[in-house]
Formats: C-alpha cells, structure tokens, sequence
C-alpha cells in the first residue's frame, strides 16, 4: 500500500532535514504546507511543482503514475471539489470527486486514493447516502494514512457512526463514537460532540442511563470549555431522556439555560428545539389547553422534517390520551407520510400503533408494530422486546 500524496511530503521533508517554515517560500505559507501535510487543503499544481523543486525529486512522486494532463485535471477536480465542500454544496462535491475517483483509478494516482475516498466518504454522508459513505471510509480504517492525522481520523469515524445510525445499526455507531473518544480529549469541543452522540445513540437504543450520564458528561466539560451551542444542545439532550423516563424535575432550569444560550447565539434551531421539549413537558404534566397552543405555534416554524415527525408523534400521542380518535387518525396518516426512515419512523409506527391499541383496533396496531421491529431489528433496542409482548 502506498502512502498518501500528505504522507509522502512529510517524509521527504523530513528526510531534507527541513522544516514546514524551510520548505515554504513564495505563495506557499508554513501554514499552507501544514494544511498539506494534514490533507486539509489541495495544493495547485504549481504548488506541487515548487515543492518537488525545493526537494529535488520529479513531480510524479507525488501522484503515483499518469502523466501531467491527468495530474492537473485531479488536481481542477480536487480544488473545486474543495470549492463546493467550503459553500455546502455536497452534491456538486459528490460529483467531482467521483470525476476524481475515476482519474485515480483509470491513470493509478495511488498517492491521491485515500485523500480522494476520505473526501468522498463524507460529501457521501452529508448528502444521506450512508451505505455509500460506509462502503467507502470503513477500508480507509486500515490504511496507514488513517493514523497520521488525529483530525482526519476523527472525521472518517464520525462519518461511519453518523451513517450507521442513520442505518439503524445502533450498536456500531456506538462503536465508532466510542473508538473517537480515545483520540479526543474533553477540553476539545470534538469530545463533547462525540459525548453528545454517544447518548444519542444509547437514547435510540432506550439506555438511558447512559444516554443521561454522556448528556452530563458533554453539559460539564462544554461549560469548562466555553461552547454554548454545544451546551444548550446537551441540555436539551438531557431533558429528553428525563422525557422518556416520564420525569420533569429540572427539567425547566435546563431548558430555560438552553434557551438563553440559543437567544445569545441567535440559533433559531436550539430555540425550536427548547420549544418543542417545552411542548413535551407541557403534554407530560397533562396541561392540555396549553398544549394545544404551543403546538399550533410550533407547527408554523418546524424547521425540518425530522423534527415535523416527533411534533406530530407528540400530536398523536396527546389524541390518544384524549380519545380523540378521529383527529388520532388524520395526524397519524399525515405523520406517516412525513419523509423520515430508521430509529425516528420507527417511534412513529410505535406511537400510532399505541394510539390504535387503545382504541382496540388490534390488527391495525400489530401491524405496525411489525414495520416498527423491522426497522429496529439492527438497533438491538430494548423497544424491540416491548413490541413483541404485544403482538403476542
């Protein structure tokens, strides 16, 4: 296996005896050969030619094969690539790097496959097609380059808990998230994202005692370390499993902490959300009248489609509490339509299928609790024992 075009220039520096600051000159920076070195930034082609100069070795040591009309179009394809990741354009990422994964295949640009694939990976991620992105980083693990950057590796393996849990595939993201841990540290805002979705994933999975404790563990070291945005979600994290275990207490202090760090940081999805665990808390003290105001008010500004579906799992439950069959109807067929897959659909099946349990109609509610157990039948969720209690 052949080191990577990052790897490869850190050796060869190395072996010149020079440092990032003696290889840099012209329009090259330190911090731009450092950004090299990482694997965070694309050189130019005229880059790359200046650098092979200043260390005396040809061009193509760094690229592994083809000829220079094939390195300058990887390397146009690279760069905008790189364009398209900095404006969130992913599905133009997707495409030029693909453009790029052909090139290094078809012209055996080695010292560019695991640069490409990690790109790639997770472009692959942000535009939701998991299976891909696994298929694609899980090889990259083994590569020797996966273990020259701390940064690099903290990203393929929170691209691969991301998708498997997005997958339903509870357990190995917890895996993944748990093996980010060890290259983190909790004063780097990354250890508490990583705490924040390990009690995510052990929350989908109906552990909440250790979903409360990674929720705490993530509220501590955010606050010590400064991160609001990171906090207030944490909070609202916590007050979520307290949700599920059908308890309040604290649970207004902390939704009210975190909606003063959403107000200061002016983030309008951490105020939605501090809104829509208030509506939840307000359905759990059985305050009706105030729910149905709430809920009105937060239908008109869901911010996404996965959050249009636990509003409207909140809606079905308070229609199964009030009996109100003929509104439980129309909210679960309007729920069930909502775009949503895995653990979240899931808990949609399973509340509808409550709501029809108690109205006695049995076979509706079997029904989707089986589509319920097949969605979570990789998750090992503790849900999935419930279920079958009830179908037999």
């Amino acid at each position: 296996m052949q080191n990577s075009f990052a790897t490869t220039l850190r050796m060869l520096r190395e072996e010149k005896k020079l440092t990032q600051a003696d290889l840099a000159g012209g329009h090259l920076s330190r911090t731009i050969i450092s950004l090299y070195e990482s694997g965070r930034k694309t050189p130019s082609y005229e880059a790359i030619q200046h650098i092979a100069e200043r260390l005396g070795v040809a061009v193509d040591v760094f690229f592994g094969g083809g000829n220079e009309a094939a390195h300058k179009a990887f390397i146009t394809l690279m760069q905008q690539a790189e364009k398209a990741e900095k404006r969130g354009d992913w599905t133009d990422a997707v495409e030029m790097l693909d453009s790029a994964a052909a090139l290094c295949g078809t012209y055996h640009l080695n010292k560019w496959k695991f640069y490409v694939d990690y790109h790639r990976g997770l472009a692959l991620t942000h535009v939701g097609q998991w299976e891909n992105a696994v298929e694609i980083l899980l090889p990259l693990i083994t590569d020797p380059s996966f273990h020259d950057n701390l940064d690099v590796a903290y990203d393929i393996l929170r691209s691969l808990g991301m998708s498997m849990r997005k997958m339903g595939q509870i357990q190995l993201s917890i895996l993944f998230f748990r093996l980010m841990l060890h290259i983190t540290g909790p004063s780097d805002h990354k250890w508490i994202r990583t705490q924040i979705n390990l009690a995510t994933a052990y929350e989908l999975l109906s552990q909440y005692e250790l979903a409360e404790r990674h929720y705490q563990n993530a509220i501590e070291a955010a606050k010590q370390f400064g991160d609001g945005m990171l906090e207030a979600w944490a909070l609202i994290g916590w007050t979520t499993v307290q949700f599920h275990k059908n308890e309040i207490e604290g649970c207004e202090e902390a939704l009210t902490r975190a909606e003063h760090l959403g107000e200061i940081l002016e983030n309008q999805e951490i105020i939605y959300a501090v809104r829509h665990n208030r509506l939840v808390m307000t359905r759990i003290s059985r305050n009706w009248d105030e729910f149905e105001r709430e809920y009105s008010e937060l239908l008109n500004s869901v911010p996404h489609e996965e959050w249009k579906a636990q509003l409207l799992e909140e809606k079905i439950l308070y229609d199964t509490e009030q009996e109100n069959w003929l509104e439980a109807e129309k909210d679960i067929e309007i729920a069930l339509s909502v775009p949503v897959e895995g653990c979240i659909r899931a808990q949609l099946l399973i509340s509808a299928g409550k709501c029809y349990l108690k109205k006695q109609e049995d076979m509706r509610a079997k029904t989707l609790f089986c589509q319920a157990i097949e969605l979570m039948r990789m998750s090992s969720s503790r849900k999935i024992g419930e279920l079958f209690e009830y179908l037999y």
